[in-house]
Order: C-alpha cells, then sequence, then structure tokens
C-alpha cells in the first residue's frame, strides 16, 4: 500500500509566515488595549508653584474631601463636632456657609457619606450612610437660607450601595460599590447606579488577574470614559462608560498581580480637560505618609509628565472654572492650590 504524499513546505515559506503572523499581531487594533510602559521620568517640580489657602476662620479636620461645584468648593468634614459640611468661595476662599449637624435627627446625617455634584442644576447629593438616604440640596438655598432643609430624594439598599458616585442625572451615576466576597472579604466595583430607583448595575469589565480590587475612580461624561486606578497595583484602565474596556496601563517596573496590601500606588484621580490626573506614590503602607506627585496621562492613557509637588497631598479635586487643582495636604499646609495653566 502505498504511503501518501506529503507536501514540504519550505522552512523560507515557513518563517516567512511566522515573521506575517507576528506582525499582524503586533499591528492589531487589541495590541492597543494593553499597554506597557517603561519610563516616567518626564518629572516637573512645581514646589514653588503651590500657593496656601486660609481658612482659618473654618477649622477642618485632617478628614475631609473636596468637591468643585460653580463658583464654590464642599468640603465634607468627617471628624467635624459642629456642622459637617462647608462651602467657601473659589475665588477669594471665603467661609460661604456651613451646613448639616451628626445626628439621628430629621435633618441630622449619621454617618456622612460622598458627594454626587449636579452642575447643571446646582444640587448636590449627600448619602448618609448611617440612615440609607440620600438627600439633595439646592446650592442656591444653602447660600441664601441658613434654616434649609434638604429633600431626602432616595433610599439605599443595606447589603448594596455606592460608596463613592459621580452624579450624571436623577436616573445615572456611576460609582463604586461593595461587593462581598466570602464571609469578610469584598472587592470594589464600578456600577451604574439608578439614584431613583436604587438599581445598581455593575459594569461589564473587571481585570481578570487581580483577586482583590481596592481601586479609585473618575468619570468623563464629556469624553465618555471613566478611569480606574488601582491602590495595591501599578495599573490604570480605562472604560467606556457602557463598561467596555479601551485601555489597560501598566507599569512594568512595580506591575505584578499578587494579593497584598502592603504596597501603594495610586489614591486618587480625576479628569482635568482632557487629561487623567493621578496622585501617585509608590510606598509601603506600614511607612504611612501621602503621594507627593501627580502623573499626567492623556485620554487613551500614554504617560505624558509627573508633576513633583513636595508637599503630601491627602485629597484633590479638579478646579475647572479656574483650571486649577484644589488640595488638600499631610503638611504645615493644609489646603492649597496649584494652576495649572503653563504646566500641563
Amino acid at each position: 500500500m502505498s504511503t501518501p504524499y506529503k507536501a514540504k513546505i519550505p522552512m523560507n515559506k515557513i518563517i516567512c509566515f511566522l515573521l506575517c503572523a507576528g506582525l499582524f499581531v503586533c499591528c492589531s487594533p487589541a495590541s492597543d488595549i494593553e499597554k506597557f510602559q517603561s519610563k516616567r521620568d518626564n518629572i516637573v517640580n512645581v514646589h514653588d508653584r503651590i500657593i496656601e489657602i486660609e481658612m482659618e476662620e473654618v477649622p477642618i479636620s485632617n478628614v475631609s474631601w473636596l468637591y468643585s461645584i460653580d463658583d464654590y468648593l464642599i468640603i465634607p468634614d468627617y471628624k467635624s463636632l459642629d456642622e459637617l459640611i462647608h462651602l467657601f468661595d473659589k475665588k477669594t476662599f471665603t467661609h460661604r456657609a456651613s451646613i448639616t449637624y451628626r445626628g439621628q435627627g430629621p435633618n441630622e446625617i449619621a454617618n456622612l457619606g460622598f458627594i454626587g455634584v449636579d452642575e447643571v442644576n446646582r444640587r448636590f447629593y449627600v448619602t448618609d450612610l448611617g440612615k440609607y438616604q440620600v438627600l439633595g440640596y439646592s446650592l442656591d438655598s444653602v447660600l441664601t437660607n441658613p434654616d434649609y432643609t434638604p429633600e431626602v430624594v432616595s433610599s439605599l439598599e443595606t447589603t448594596q450601595f455606592p460608596i463613592d458616585f459621580h452624579y450624571i442625572n436623577d436616573t445615572l451615576s456611576i460609582g463604586l460599590i461593595m461587593v462581598p466576597t466570602g464571609n469578610i472579604g469584598f472587592n470594589l466595583k464600578t456600577a451604574k447606579w439608578n439614584m431613583k430607583t436604587g438599581e445598581i448595575s455593575q459594569m461589564r469589565y473587571t481585570h481578570p488577574d487581580i483577586e482583590r480590587k481596592r481601586v479609585c475612580l473618575a468619570v468623563s461624561e464629556k469624553n465618555g470614559i471613566y478611569v480606574e486606578c488601582y491602590k495595591h497595583h501599578d495599573l490604570l484602565s480605562i472604560c467606556s462608560l457602557d463598561g467596555e474596556l479601551k485601555h489597560n496601563v501598566y507599569y512594568t517596573k512595580n506591575w505584578d498581580t499578587k494579593t497584598s496590601n502592603h504596597i501603594d500606588y495610586f489614591k486618587d484621580v480625576v479628569f482635568c480637560k482632557d487629561k487623567i490626573v493621578a496622585s501617585y506614590m509608590k510606598r509601603d503602607h506600614m511607612n504611612g505618609g501621602d503621594p507627593t506627585a501627580f502623573l499626567v496621562f492623556d485620554l487613551e492613557g500614554n504617560y505624558l509628565m509627573t508633576i513633583e509637588t513636595g508637599y503630601e497631598i491627602s485629597r484633590f479635586c479638579y478646579d475647572m472654572e479656574n483650571d486649577r487643582i484644589i488640595m488638600e495636604l499631610n503638611s504645615e499646609i493644609q489646603f492649597a492650590y496649584l494652576e495649572l495653566n503653563g504646566v500641563i
């Protein structure tokens, strides 16, 4: 019985095929999704450009947050023994109003959560994680009426609710929720949240190789994307507002998938017009301290520069009206700002 003929493929054709296949993989659109960066050495020192903000008339603890709305800065003070939420004029940083006491009363907040800002309608929404409800405040009423009473606009589920969120409209916010993993563990997941109905829908994408997810989140409705910056992994993920992955950005010197709280990387992130700005410093968690620098990326995750402030940055927000970053510092200076004109 004759042996079937087997055609021999010349070695040069095999090599040519493999080279072409490799070129196809490298040039395919999918290759732009996973970005590995090896250099972040474009460092600009702005220490001398940091301008202190005087707020002596209203003492604020070192456990606070920063939100920008129209011409005003909102600072919730989580350790305050008096009013919990303070408003300042962003141009002069003069105190304009303080509202809401801690407690179980009808106009009090039991456990102050995060704030969502409605720039269009000049309103802001505060989560009370003690009473599991959302309070709506009119900015104009807060500024003019010392006896103003907020509106209860929604209830929160006791098992799943946003711990941080970006308000888009009454039926759509995008935020972080805590999802239990086992008896005591949890992951943070980005999700859509309907404030009116309480419905929560988790985004499709989550990194498959990270077991314990701890992230900070920024949302840009204008650019149609959100970004997750990982606290214990040197990674940021950029997704569409429907949860479709656009880019994963890794820093190769630090990247691994190890599950640990030992090392901190990103702390906070915001959009500054068409840039992603994140506070960042690789550090041992046990040694304490806050980041002193901002990493700046474009909307595709390409590294642009590092802004070194020389101050430890506890929290910050972007002041769009004045194109600057307002910061709470872990320093002899508590509050300060940085003009971005000429920097980014």
